[in-house]
C-alpha cells in the first residue's frame, strides 16, 4: 500500500522577496510594501494511518469524547 508521500517545496525561487498591498477609498490610497522571509525549501514527509484500525469498520482513527461538565 502506498501510505507515504514525500513533497518539495520552494518559496520565492527568484528571489524576489517583495509583498506590495494597496487598498483605496474615495478620500485616499494606502500602499504598504513589506520584505518577506525569502527564499526557502521545505521537505516534508506525511503518512496516512487510515485503515491502521482493523475494529474500526470505517477505517481511520476512532475519537472518543468524555461527559461534559
Amino acid at each position: 500500500m502506498d501510505r507515504g508521500q514525500i513533497k518539495l517545496s520552494i518559496f520565492d525561487a527568484l528571489d524576489e522577496n517583495r509583498g506590495l498591498s494597496r487598498t483605496s477609498d474615495i478620500n485616499y490610497i494606502e500602499e504598504v510594501r513589506s520584505n518577506s522571509i525569502g527564499r526557502y525549501v521545505m521537505l516534508s514527509f506525511v503518512y496516512s494511518i487510515k485503515g491502521a484500525g482493523q475494529d474500526n469498520p470505517m477505517g481511520g482513527m476512532r475519537m472518543m469524547m468524555g461527559p461534559r461538565h
